[in-house]
């Protein structure tokens, strides 16, 4: 006949199992899944990165054709390092969610603005490099400041962050007669030209490059609106890729290179990377 064992073995055994499977339910929970992001670019040879082409001095195409810019070079020295291509694919900037979520493209990196929403839904990198929207007007404007361009037609880029500044502005975006939605910014600049809008809201650092590379008679406006800043999109779960990216741009910054890109296509070195 089995004897029962004492009840204070019994309650011991009891509290073993217990915590044996606490343990397992949390090595669990503390284990993530595979991430096979990084694997899979090296496996292909290449990072496919999503870009405005018309957003100088970030991405652009020069005098022969070529993708060129700060974020093209940026991202080329990044993949360099790592051992692979940046393959540079051209996409509308209205539809860089379908293009980033379908996989068709590996990162967004081209001046990509940094908000909670856009954090909450990808993968994000630290940021490199920071901006503000401004209102562009023709040198011969007779505006001064934001309240001039009462019931006049501002335009800006389609799904931008402009539009998402222009909405948080308070009693600005009521004052205007219209607010005209364009593809891209060269083509909102070239409604300015022709007087088809009285200013164009768009970020800093293109505003200059257009006034100073680029030569246009255009004057900034000393309202800034939601000061930014700009990292590179990935998908939520490719985690291992996103970090490799990172690791490259610290190393970039920490060796120097960095800052050489910076002053090479804006005059100083404005990137933020730590």
């Amino acid at each position: 006949m089995l004897k029962k064992p004492p009840a204070g073995r019994k309650r011991a055994l009891l509290a073993i199992a217990w915590l044996g499977l606490a343990g397992l339910a949390r090595g669990g929970e503390a284990s993530p899944a595979p991430d096979p992001s990084l694997d899979r670019v090296r496996a292909k040879g290449e990072l496919v990165v999503g870009l405005d082409e018309a957003f100088p001095p970030l991405g652009f195409r020069d005098e022969r054709g070529e993708l060129t810019g700060f974020d093209v070079d940026l991202a080329r020295a990044a993949c360099a390092r790592l051992g692979i291509a940046a393959s540079l694919r051209p996409i509308a900037w209205d539809e860089k969610e379908q293009e980033l979520d379908s996989g068709r493209v590996d990162c967004i990196w081209s001046g990509f603005t940094l908000t909670p929403a856009r954090r909450a839904r990808w993968n994000c990198t630290k940021p490199y490099l920071a901006n503000a929207q401004v209102l562009v007007v023709r040198a011969d404007s007779p505006a001064t400041g934001r309240k001039d361009l009462a019931e006049r037609r501002v335009g800006l880029q389609a799904g931008s962050s402009a539009l998402e500044a222009l909405d948080a502005t308070l009693n600005f975006k009521e004052l205007l007669a219209e607010v005209v939605e364009f593809k891209t910014i060269p083509a909102a600049l070239a409604a300015l030209d022709a007087g088809r809008v009285e200013a164009v809201m768009m970020d800093e650092l293109m505003a200059y490059d257009r006034i100073g590379r680029g030569g246009k008679s255009y004057r900034i406006l000393a309202n800034r609106f939601a000061a930014e800043k700009y990292g590179v999109a990935f998908r939520k779960n490719d985690r291992a890729l996103r970090d490799a990216v990172q690791a490259q741009l610290a190393a970039m910054a920490k060796d120097g290179s960095l800052a050489e890109l910076a002053v090479h296509w804006f005059g100083a070195n404005i990137a933020i990377v730590k």
